[in-house]
């Protein structure tokens, strides 16, 4: 039968194990979350990158429809009801839907009086 203190080192041998395995854990556990978050963070710094490109270029697209439209309009005037054969279609759709909505706004500022 082994002695009380053959016990009592044994138990203090495995305390001490057990304390360095648990130290390595979270030893291993801290570089692993470390890692994590740098990775997380180069993600999204990524994300923030492509994010403000995607921006970019939805505002660089949306300038470019309101300077096509400023030209449209501006040819439109211009043209007046003569518009060159190749555009004549073009015009009259334009010319039908201002007529329209000018109809509906009518329409609708009699119906509020």
């Amino acid at each position: 039968m082994p002695s009380i203190e053959d016990i009592k080192r044994k138990a203090q041998s495995a305390v001490y194990t057990a304390t360095e395995k648990a130290q390595g854990a979270a030893a291993a556990a801290g570089g692993k979350a470390e890692a994590l978050k740098e990775y997380a963070e180069e993600k999204a710094g990524a994300l923030k990158e492509y994010a403000g490109e995607k921006t970019a270029l939805v505002s660089a697209k949306r300038d470019l429809a309101k300077s096509y439209q400023a030209l449209g309009e501006w040819y439109a005037a211009q043209c007046g009801d003569n518009a060159p054969e190749a555009v004549a279609d073009v015009v009259k759709a334009i010319r039908t839907a201002q007529a329209k909505i000018a109809e509906l706004r009518e329409r609708g500022e009699s119906e509020e009086a």
